[in-house]
């Protein structure tokens, strides 16, 4: 029971000094935005994309108003001065080549075409935070 114990407690140790890595989209307009992500079909592994058909993974209250699982494509509301977790993750940076395309919908639509202009549009102003800010 002890060794159970102790193995329990080191590997809690383990997980608890990760780091979480972030890249957010923040909505600093006073205008409703909409986020269509393409998600690309070759970057994700099996079981995948799936976390992200109901909502994005740990975060339960960010719900896609459309899912299309054909195409790969879902489109998010983002009210103004909300942030969206692009991505989230233990000891790991975002990887942008999941995503095919995003397009941030509002009066001038921005849109992000590869993984190159999507990690040049984030500024990195921590060591382990990406953001997008729209204003």
């Amino acid at each position: 029971m002890l060794r159970k114990v102790l193995i329990f407690l080191s590997c809690n140790f383990l997980v608890a000094c990760d780091p979480i890595h972030r890249a957010e989209i923040i909505n600093d307009s006073k205008a409703e935005l909409l986020l269509e992500i393409s998600f690309n079909e070759k970057h994700l592994h099996e079981g995948y994309y799936a976390a992200f058909q109901n909502n994005f993974p740990g975060f339960e209250q960010v719900t896609a108003l459309s899912i299309d699982t054909v195409n790969h494509v879902n489109l998010y509301r983002l009210l103004p001065e909300e942030i969206f977790p692009l991505h989230d993750a233990i000891a790991k940076d975002p990887d942008f080549s999941i995503f095919d395309q995003i397009r941030i919908l509002k009066e001038d639509t921005l849109v992000f075409s590869s993984a190159e202009e999507l990690e040049a549009a984030f500024s990195h102003p921590q060591e382990r935070l990406w953001t997008l800010r729209i204003h």
